[in-house]
C-alpha cells in the first residue's frame, strides 16, 4: 500500500492529476485541460495566510517539476501537510481531523494531499451521495487510524510474503534432505577412503578443490581484462532527465540502534539533488529501538523524510523492516541507504536517468561503495581494497556481460513493481542483497552498475568486523542453499553461463573462504618437507598438483591485481602496497566462514549487528562521488 484510500478513488485514477498519474512522473504540461488553471483551483490558499506572489511562484514551479502546486507548496516548507489540509477541508466544507480527534463513528478518512482539490472535491461528493461521511486527514493521521488488523496484515506479509509467492526461495525453509545428505557424503566419502586408498583419494580431493578453484581465477581473469578495457566513466552531468520528467521516488533507510550517526545522516539525506516534492524518505525504525525513535522524533525532519515504526517480531531482520515499510512508501523507484551512508547528490539522478534509458527488463540499480575510513587501520585498508575491487571490478563486469550479480546491501535501486510482484526482499535471508540479486536473474530481469558512490564506514576493530563478516558469510551460505535447492530450476532460469557464475562467485567465494587456513597449512607442510613445487611421479596425481601450486600463485596474484588497479581506478593510490597483506586479511575472513557455519547450524536468523559512531563529513578522493 502507498497510501491508504477508499476504493472508489480508483475510478478517478485515468483523469488528470490522479495518483497514477503522479507516481509515473507525468509533466505538467501532459495533464487536461481544466488541470491548467492552478490559479483558480488553488486560490482558496490566499484566505489561509498564502500570499499571492508566493502561490503564482508555486503554480509556476510545480508545473515544471510536474507534480500538483499542494505537493509543492509542502516540499518548499510553504504550508505544512497540516495546515494544507486544515484549509482544503474548510474550502470544501468537510471535517478535518487532527492527530488526537478520535475518528466520527460510520466517518471514512481520506488523505487529503493525495488528490488536487478538483479530484477531491469530485470523489468526496461522490462519497456523500453513496450515503457516507468523509473527513480529511494527513498521510500520517491516515496511518495512525489504521485498524489493527491492517497492521498485522502488513506485518505479516513482510514476514511471509515470499514464503507465500514461492517457498523454495525463501531461506525460512530447513536444509532439503537432499542437501544434507550430499553435505554427509561430501564430508564422509573422503574420510573413509583416506583409510582405505589414501593415494587415490589425495588426488581426488586435489581435482574437487583445484577445478572449482580454477573456474573462480578464470572469471577473476575475465572481470580484469574487463576492468582495464573499460574507461573511465565521464561526468555525473551526463544522463540528467529534466524534472518534470523525474519519477516518483522513495527512499527507505532501516535504522537500529542509530541515534549517534541519526544527524550525519539526515545531513546526507538533505544534500540529495532530487525534487523534494517527488522525494519520500522513510527513516524505518524498529519498535524496540526506544532510543532511536526519540532521537528520530526530537529531530526537525524536512517534509520529504518521514518515520515508519516497525512492530517488533521476528525475525529481527534488515529484511523485514524494509519490506514493511514497502508497503507504505510512495514512489515507482525504491532506493536503499544505510544509517552510516553518505550517497553522492545526484546518485538517484542517474539512477532514474538508467532506468527510463536502459533495458526494458532493468530491475536494480547499483551505485558504488567506498570506505570513507580507510586510513584508520590496517583492516580498514583491507575493506576498502576489497570494496574496490568489487565495486569498480566486479560488479561492473557482471554488470556488462548480464550475468548474476549480489547486490550490495545499500545504494540499490529497484523499480517498486519489481519488488511488489517478486515478494520483496527475504526477511530471513541475513544479506537479503545478495539473495535479491540472484532473484532477479532468475525472474529474467537485469540489474547495471551506474557511475556513482556511496560512501560508507568500514569496523576499525576486529570484533565488530568478525560478526559483521560472519553475518554476511552466513548469508552467502544461505543464499547458496536456497538457489541449489532446484539446481535443474536454477540452471533453466539463469541459463549455462549464470549458473556457472553464480557456482564460481558465491560457491567459489564460500569454498576459498573455508579451505583458506587448509592450504595454508599445506603450504607451510611442503615446505617444510622440501617438496614445495616438486612434482609427485604419478602422472593424474602430478597434474593436479600442478594444478594447486598454479591456483595457489594465480589466484593470489589476480586477487591482489584487481584490488590494485581498482583502488588505482577509484583514486585510492594509498592503498595499492597494502595488497601483499591481503593474504593475511583472507585468514580472518576464512575464521568469520567457520564463524558462519555455526552459527548456519545453531542460529540462522540471527542479525549480528554493525555499530556505527557519529563521524566527520570525508574528504573524497578526487574523481569519486558522481564520476
Amino acid at each position: 500500500m502507498r497510501l491508504v484510500h477508499p476504493p472508489s478513488l480508483a475510478r478517478f485514477n485515468d483523469t488528470g492529476d490522479s495518483p497514477a498519474r503522479l507516481r509515473s512522473g507525468a509533466s505538467a504540461s501532459s495533464w487536461p485541460e481544466p488541470a491548467r488553471d492552478q490559479w483558480e483551483e488553488y486560490a482558496f490558499l490566499l484566505h489561509h495566510g498564502l500570499a499571492p506572489g508566493t502561490l503564482a511562484a508555486a503554480i509556476d514551479r510545480a508545473k515544471q517539476v510536474g507534480v500538483p502546486v499542494h505537493r509543492f507548496l509542502i516540499a518548499d516548507r510553504r504550508l505544512t501537510e497540516q495546515a494544507y489540509v486544515d484549509a482544503v477541508a474548510a474550502h470544501l466544507d468537510l471535517k478535518c481531523l487532527h492527530s488526537s480527534e478520535v475518528l466520527p463513528a460510520g466517518t471514512t478518512p481520506i488523505d487529503g494531499t493525495e488528490l488536487s482539490p478538483r479530484l477531491l472535491a469530485i470523489m468526496t461528493q461522490d462519497q456523500r451521495r453513496r450515503g457516507m461521511a468523509v473527513a480529511l486527514t494527513t498521510p500520517e493521521g491516515l496511518i495512525g487510524r489504521e485498524s489493527a488488523d491492517a497492521r498485522r496484515a502488513r506485518l505479516r506479509h513482510a514476514v511471509r510474503g515470499l514464503r507465500r509467492l514461492d517457498p523454495t526461495l525463501s531461506a525460512a525453509g530447513p536444509i532439503r534432505q537432499t542437501q544434507l545428505l550430499a553435505i554427509v557424503v561430501a564430508l564422509g566419502v573422503p574420510i573413509g577412503s583416506a583409510f582405505v586408498a589414501p593415494a587415490a583419494t589425495h588426488t581426488a580431493l586435489l581435482a574437487a578443490v583445484s577445478i572449482p578453484v580454477l573456474l573462480v581465477i578464470l572469471f577473476r581473469l575475465l572481470v580484469l581484462s574487463h576492468l582495464l578495457a573499460r574507461r573511465k566513466a565521464g561526468g555525473g552531468a551526463n544522463g540528467r532527465l529534466g524534472d518534470a520528467h523525474l519519477p516518483y521516488y522513495a527512499v527507505l533507510v532501516p535504522l537500529f540502534r542509530e541515534s549517534a550517526v541519526l544527524p550525519d545522516l539526515l545531513e546526507a539525506l538533505a544534500r540529495i539533488d532530487y525534487p523534494a516534492a517527488k522525494l519520500d524518505c522513510i527513516l524505518v525504525l524498529e519498535a524496540s529501538d526506544t532510543a532511536t525513535i526519540a532521537t528520530a522524533r526530537a529531530a526537525v525532519l524536512p517534509p520529504f523524510i518521514r518515520i515508519v515504526i516497525v512492530p517488533d517480531c521476528l525475525p529481527r531482520t534488515k529484511p523485514k523492516a524494509l519490506n514493511y515499510a514497502l508497503q507504505l512508501a510512495r514512489g515507482d523507484l525504491v532506493a536503499v541507504f544505510d544509517a552510516e551512508d553518505i550517497p553522492a547528490p545526484q546518485q538517484l539522478r542517474l539512477a532514474a536517468h538508467a532506468f527510463a534509458t536502459g533495458d526494458p527488463r532493468l530491475e536494480c540499480v547499483q551505485a558504488s561503495l567506498l570506505i570513507h575510513n580507510a586510513r584508520a587501520s590496517w583492516l580498514n585498508r583491507q575493506f576498502a581494497l576489497e570494496y574496490a575491487a568489487l565495486f569498480e571490478g566486479l560488479l561492473p563486469a557482471l554488470a556488462r556481460f548480464r550475468l548474476p550479480m549480489p547486490l550490495g546491501g545499500t545504494s540499490n535501486h529497484f523499480r517498486r513493481t519489481f519488488l511488489e510482484t517478486s515478494g520483496g526482499w527475504d526477511p530471513h535471508n541475513v544479506t537479503e542483497d545478495a539473495d535479491l540479486g540472484i532473484r532477479i536473474a532468475r525472474a529474467g530481469g537485469v540489474i547495471a552498475t551506474i557511475p556513482s558512490a556511496t560512501w560508507e564506514e568500514a569496523p576499525t576493530r576486529l570484533k565488530p568486523w568478525i560478526g559483521q563478516r560472519t553475518r554476511w558469510l552466513k548469508g552467502w551460505m544461505q543464499t547458496y542453499l536456497v538457489h541449489m535447492r532446484q539446481p535443474l530450476r536454477t540452471l533453466r532460469e539463469l541459463g549455462l553461463p549464470g549458473f556457472l557464475a553464480f557456482q564460481a562467485l558465491i560457491g567459489g567465494v564460500l569454498l576459498s573462504s573455508l579451505l583458506h587456513p587448509l592450504i595454508y597449512a599445506w603450504l607451510g607442510w611442503e615446505l617444510s618437507q622440501g617438496a614445495f613445487l616438486v612434482l609427485p611421479g604419478d602422472g593424474l596425481e602430478r597434474a593436479f598438483v600442478a594444478l594447486a601450486g598454479f591456483n595457489l600463485i594465480a589466484g593470489c596474484g589476480s586477487a591482489m591485481l584487481l584490488a590494485a588497479i581498482a583502488a588505482h581506478r577509484v583514486a585510492a593510490t594509498a592503498l595499492i602496497p597494502w595488497v601483499v597483506t591481503m593474504p593475511l586479511y583472507w585468514l580472518l575472513v576464512s575464521w568469520a566462514a567457520w564463524r558462519a557455519v555455526f552459527e548456519l547450524a545453531v542460529a540462522p536468523y540471527h542479525w549480528e549487528k554493525t555499530e556505527h559512531a557519529a563521524r566527520r563529513r570525508p574528504t573524497q578522493h578526487a574523481g569519486v562521488g558522481d564520476r
